[in-house]
């Protein structure tokens, strides 16, 4: 049984390679093209032009999040995003009453 010589043993893997890299980015290439050719879909939530101010929000987040640890007095993660939020209204606002309900 013959072998064969290093140059072309090197040669062939040289190119088996090369051709392993084409064959991938020209794979890629195809799924890129078949993504694009797909229609995109329709939102799920309409987005309102509306927009709010800091302070909205915060509030907004206060009424969720106290309505969520109503129902649900166990949820200890609900409980400290609220007594987080309270704490940053009173020490904006200045509001005791904010302070209170946080450490309540």
């Amino acid at each position: 049984m013959r072998t064969l010589p290093r140059p072309l043993i090197g040669a062939l893997l040289v190119f088996g390679v090369a051709l392993t890299i084409v064959a991938g980015l020209m794979a890629r290439d195809g799924q890129r093209r078949q993504r694009a050719a797909l229609p995109m879909p329709a939102p799920l939530v309409a987005l309102t032009d509306v927009v709010y101010t800091e302070s909205e929000v915060r509030d907004r987040d206060i009424d969720f999040y106290a309505r969520r640890a109503h129902e649900d007095r166990q949820s200890a993660s609900d409980r400290l995003t609220l007594a987080t939020l309270l704490f940053r209204r009173s020490r904006i606002a200045g509001s005791a009453t904010d302070l209170a309900q946080a450490e309540s």
